[in-house]
């Protein structure tokens, strides 16, 4: 009879049952939300910021960014360049003018934060050896050269396309290019590239060798960040242009012409590197206080913290059916500033496996399977007063832990955390208005 049951409610669904099969009046199904929760904000080792194949960035986060309640995050990133030719010009008695590198503004999410003030970066030569076939984490520090090869400082022009002169072979024309950051790279550079010779500007294993890839590093503090977008693109005349290219101007029998090399999208080893620092942040005593996180708790993209939900009494559903189980956790935009920062489109729920790795709990597993993690929640829902309520699904995994094959504890963390520029304030286990509350529809049997 039990077997029987356990397979009328695998789905979790009580609108499916069969009511041919079972009298659903005799059915002990019951309400309940009322639990014992702990809430806590938790330090973010590292995340995989490169994996072969599989870590496909849409958008590359940059910048010295200052948050008031955060505390600092530096954030760069590390890239080989590769040839844009298959074979190098003839070079001879070519005469160099100038070098300049150009980077796009991801146009879906170009900044967050304040971005009114001035952004600042440096260009870095590596002088360690990528290796595609590796994986690659966010706290890690490439090593470099001590002196860049260019500079960068200004407010960028999130919104304005740009006209700029190309030359191909002996024309000259006019593009325009998205909004993008444009900016000099040392002549020497670009001497080097010059006289690289043919043997490297036609061997890309060769060209890697000598130009090991480069780092752009934010150089300025500043409330707020940039997002790059180093993917292919179409300007106004050129198809399949790349996102951040170097371009090498020179002057030949009294023709200017150009040569570029450049982050290619598909086989350039690129990741993000970060650098938090929660020192004097409003964010600090919270981090691991189990008495401060019945208030207040933390989310972060980027490598910040996630918040962990400990079920402290759930076991006393044992010998229950999870018919459906959510989550409700409120959130804040402190002194209204959602608009500068607006919160998480989309927070996950996910559980620490054996070798420390947080992958998703069995509900978001599922979602995201199908193709979409918001059949299960986690995105905002605006209440009103600057307070959103973010609900998630959770009755598979509720399940598990009441059956002792999942832990009681839940982690919250931004979804596509790598890329993600945004943060979320949320309200305790605790709060006094707007507490976590998990509300749980069961059969007993």
């Amino acid at each position: 009879m039990l077997f029987s049951i356990l397979g009328i409610f695998a789905c979790n669904d009580p609108a499916s049952i069969d009511t041919d099969l079972v009298n659903v009046d005799l059915l002990d199904i019951q309400v309940d939300d009322v639990f014992d929760i702990s809430s806590f904000t938790v330090k973010e080792d590292s995340i995989t910021s490169y994996r072969p194949g599989s870590i496909i960035l849409n958008k590359y986060p940059f910048g010295k960014y200052r948050d008031p309640v955060f505390g600092a995050v530096d954030v760069s990133i590390i890239s080989q360049t590769y040839l844009t030719t298959i074979s190098a010009p003839d070079f001879t008695d070519a005469v160099l003018d100038s070098v300049i590198m150009e980077i796009n503004i991801k146009q879906s999410e170009p900044h967050y934060g304040d971005t009114t003030q001035l952004l600042g970066l440096e260009v870095y030569e590596i002088t360690e050896t990528l290796d595609g076939a590796n994986e690659y984490y966010s706290n890690r520090i490439t090593p470099t050269e001590s002196t860049p090869i260019g500079s960068y400082v200004g407010i960028p022009n999130f919104r304005d396309s740009v006209s700029v002169i190309r030359y191909s072979g002996d024309s000259i024309s006019v593009d325009r290019l998205p909004p993008h950051i444009r900016f000099s790279l040392t002549d020497e550079y670009g001497q080097r590239i010059l006289d690289a010779g043919d043997e490297v500007l036609s061997s890309p294993s060769a060209y890697l060798e000598m130009f090991k890839g480069i780092e752009l590093r934010p150089s300025l503090e500043s409330p707020g960040m940039v997002a790059f977008d180093l993917s292919n693109f179409n300007s106004k005349n050129t198809p399949n242009l790349n996102g951040a290219t170097i371009l090498v101007f020179y002057t030949q029998d009294g023709i200017q012409k150009q040569y570029n090399v450049a982050i290619n999208p598909a086989l350039s080893v690129k990741f993000e590197q970060h650098q938090h620092d929660f020192t004097g942040a409003a964010i600090e005593p919270f981090l691991g206080d189990v008495m401060k996180g019945d208030s207040l708790i933390f989310v972060q993209g980027l490598t910040g913290p996630n918040a962990i939900l400990r079920l402290n009494d759930v076991q006393k559903l044992s010998g229950s059916i999870i018919n459906g189980a959510t989550l409700e956790v409120y959130a804040t935009a402190l002194d209204g500033d959602e608009d500068i920062r607006p919160l998480p489109t989309q927070l996950s729920l996910r559980e620490k496996m054996d070798d420390g790795s947080l992958l998703y709990i069995r509900d978001f597993s599922s979602a995201s399977q199908s193709g979409s993690l918001s059949i299960v929640g986690g995105t905002p829902e605006d209440i009103g007063g600057g307070i959103f309520k973010y609900t998630f699904g959770i009755g598979s995994q509720l399940q598990d832990i009441i059956e002792g094959n999942r832990p009681n504890e839940i982690y919250i963390r931004t979804n596509a955390k790598i890329a993600s520029m945004r943060r979320a304030v949320l309200f305790g286990a605790g709060h006094s208005t707007y507490p976590i509350k998990l509300n749980v529809t069961y059969t007993k049997l």
